[in-house]
């Protein structure tokens, strides 16, 4: 007896040495290959380059791009891009492109007023883009308080949440045009705002400042010391990023990266060690990513209850993420830099001098 337990025995732990070692020829090896590139990034001498404040990617091929003064498009994954129109002409400015409903916005500021467009053909087309006409009697305010937008959001209603260096307006959507329905006056500009899915908006800026919107707005200072670049919602939990503002070598100021749980009663500081500003995130379920200044990139395999500091292939400031999928995720930052991360198994398209 003693003798088959034994053998069953050895048989047992046999099998369960085979089991451990194996790995499935799918997830494991395809994650082991993924790394980041640089796809492309202007040369030093061009110094009107970029930077790309913000992208959006309809496949893996197909993308635009934004810099203060161009709109940029690619068809080939994020290395080549060519620029739709210049249009510095027309004294206008973008700070942000937003994908929803069904369109592309991009808002910024034309002749020191706030600026919003749209298009239905994935910014192709450029004749079907419209100048939306603001309008009510709001109209007089906002244009007195306000002279450009650095970025907008939609609630589940439709209406949208605009900020800019006159606070947060909110916009009701018409058939041709956009009414004023109310401002939430702010002394500190506002460079974010987030709309979730249970109507609540999040809008942050400079000297801390940070505003909360259900029913009504609450206005409240979480660190003076801080400009706030960057608001996100993910599910219960509200992130804000960006850096300290006390320091005299603005190029070197600190990251400060803040998670609330508990729909802003609370906040943890979630900066990971020695991280220069923040500018952008994503997560997605227990994984995600972080950039920022000085090609910083940086990742999370547990829901961003730690962060770990990935080799990053510049040192451009990135500014803004994108995931298509988790196999196709793009950075962008100063000097037009795009980066991707990717199958590294995968033939890069080949580079043509753009700049």
């Amino acid at each position: 007896m003693k003798v088959r337990i034994l053998i069953l025995s050895t048989i047992l732990v046999t099998f369960l040495a085979g089991f451990v070692c194996f790995k499935p020829s799918g997830f494991f090896s395809a994650q082991s290959r993924m790394k980041w590139f640089l796809l492309t990034e202007a040369e030093p001498v061009f110094t009107h380059a970029g930077p790309f404040l913000s992208v959006i990617f309809f496949d893996k091929d197909n993308g635009i791009a934004v810099s203060p003064i161009t709109i940029d498009k690619t068809d080939d994954g994020g290395t080549n891009w060519t620029a739709v129109k210049n249009w510095d002409e027309n004294n206008r400015g973008f700070s942000s492109i937003i994908s929803a409903n069904g369109l592309l916005w991009i808002v910024g500021s034309e002749k020191n007023k706030p600026l919003i467009l749209t298009t239905k053909t994935h910014g192709y087309k450029w004749e079907d883009w419209q100048k939306i006409n603001l309008s009510g009697k709001s109209t007089t305010e906002l244009q007195s308080k306000f002279s450009v937008f650095y970025d907008m959001c939609f609630d589940p209603s439709g209406n949208a949440w605009a900020v800019g260096d006159g606070g947060v307006a909110q916009l009701i959507r018409g058939d041709r045009e956009w009414q004023v329905s109310n401002i939430a006056d702010s002394k500190d500009t506002l460079y974010s705002v987030s709309c979730n899915s249970a109507g609540q908006v999040w809008a942050v800026g400079e000297n801390g400042a940070v505003f909360h919107f259900q029913d009504s707005w609450a206005k409240r200072k979480i660190d003076e010391n801080s400009v706030f670049t960057r608001v996100v919602s993910f599910g219960k939990e509200i992130w804000i990023l960006g850096g300290k503002s006390s320091s005299a070598d603005q190029d070197k100021r600190k990251g400060v990266l803040l998670r609330s749980k508990d729909g802003g009663q609370t906040w943890e500081n979630k900066t990971p060690e020695s991280a220069s500003v923040l500018n952008d995130i994503y997560i997605n379920g227990v994984n995600g990513w972080l950039v920022g200044n000085d090609g910083s990139l940086y990742s999370t395999r547990n829901g961003g209850n730690s962060w770990s500091k990935e080799n990053s292939p510049t040192k451009n400031n990135l500014t803004k993420l994108f995931p298509l999928d988790s196999q196709n995720i793009w950075a962008v930052g100063e000097r037009v830099s795009v980066l991707k991360y990717q199958d590294s198994s995968l033939p890069l398209p080949e580079r043509k001098k753009n700049w």
